[in-house]
């Protein structure tokens, strides 16, 4: 099952890791520990999970994060990076091979 696992994996990453996202319009809007909040307005319904690893790309800047949270409409990320008080367009890539990964690392204790 560890090794059927593995596969699932590789085959989410050789897809290209996850959804893209283009956002527009994003603002700081805080601080956590040693990462900086961003928010973004986004029109379309999406299905996403807190705590999902992302890529956030914004010019020339590509920074790791996690999406926070994704409600009626308004997306929190927290990023590794400050990437500034805006961005005015950016693109998120979420990381969907994370819950696999999490089910393979306690399956193989």
């Amino acid at each position: 099952m560890i090794e059927a696992l593995g596969i699932e994996i590789a085959v989410i990453r050789k897809k290209g890791g996850g959804t893209q996202i283009e956002l527009r319009g994003g603002e700081r809007v805080g601080q956590a520990e040693s990462s900086w909040l961003y928010r973004f307005m986004v029109v379309e319904e999406l299905n996403l999970r807190d705590e999902t690893p992302i890529r956030i790309t914004a010019g020339q800047e590509d920074t790791p994060g996690v999406l926070v949270s994704f409600r009626e409409g308004v997306l929190i990320v927290a990023l590794e990076k400050d990437l500034g008080p805006q961005i005015a367009a950016a693109r998120l890539v979420t990381n969907d091979s994370f819950l696999v990964e999490r089910l393979k690392e306690r399956l193989g204790k």
